[in-house]
């Protein structure tokens, strides 16, 4: 479900720190899930299961993992994250060279939700791309820096789909649909509002026991609990 571009000088300071919540639905495979993203300075607070939280510095790269069946969390560092990161990118089977797909944009515009956008695609060998994008967000482009940033530290979006560099475009996608090998996968933006939030919600919630990341196996999360 992000992505964060570099356009803070657009905005004050003042408004650069201001607090947000977006609010987003994911649809993949005849499922539906909603998402929710705190943004609270360099921090990001995401829910997108009631077992799960976690929560991203993106300027230390360090990330809180917290699961509340088992009433725990963990931390992960950037340098260990960059270090999983890497190793699953060698496990990876190599990629072809290509250029860089080009940002089409189609002349259409849409309504979505109270959104007024425009509609671009983005074609890969193996994806279609498409955008509905809107500058109807209050300051977007300190938005688009913070997805920016967590996008690139995890590299993967809803259902492991690689999720697009939207940094070219003027303006954020409140919609985005990605069409790769029979699949389909829509994300879209319920609502993105400024708003307080309290600093205990960038932190591990009271009673919560801190463990240890295990020195191997897959993304050294323990399971939850059903």
């Amino acid at each position: 479900m992000k992505k964060l571009t570099i356009l803070s000088l657009l905005v004050s300071s003042l408004f650069s720190r201001a607090d947000t919540v977006v609010t987003e639905q994911v649809e993949a495979g005849g499922r539906n899930m909603t998402i929710t993203q705190k943004i609270k300075g360099d921090k990001i607070r995401t829910d997108a299961t009631p077992q799960m939280t976690t929560i991203t510095d993106t300027a230390t790269g360090d990330t809180l993992m917290i699961v509340h069946p088992q009433k725990s969390y963990m931390t992960i560092s950037g340098e260990q994250s960059k270090a999983m990161k890497e190793q699953m990118m060698k496990m990876a089977p190599p990629a072809e060279a290509a250029e860089k797909p080009k940002l089409v944009d189609t002349g259409k515009t849409e309504k979505v939700g109270n959104f007024n956008t425009e509609i671009f695609t983005m074609d890969t060998p193996t994806t279609n791309l498409t955008f509905w994008v809107t500058k109807d967000i209050p300051n977007y482009a300190v938005l688009k820096e913070q997805l920016k940033k967590l996008r690139g530290m995890s590299n993967t979006g809803p259902a492991s789909i690689p999720v697009p560099d939207t940094s070219d475009m003027q303006g954020i996608p409140v919609k985005t649909q990605i069409v790769s090998k029979g699949k389909t996968v829509t994300i879209t933006i319920l609502s993105a509002e400024e708003k307080p939030i309290d600093d205990v919600e960038m932190a591990p919630p009271a009673g919560y026991t801190k463990i240890s990341m295990p020195s191997s196996g897959g993304a050294g999360m323990p399971p939850a609990r059903p």
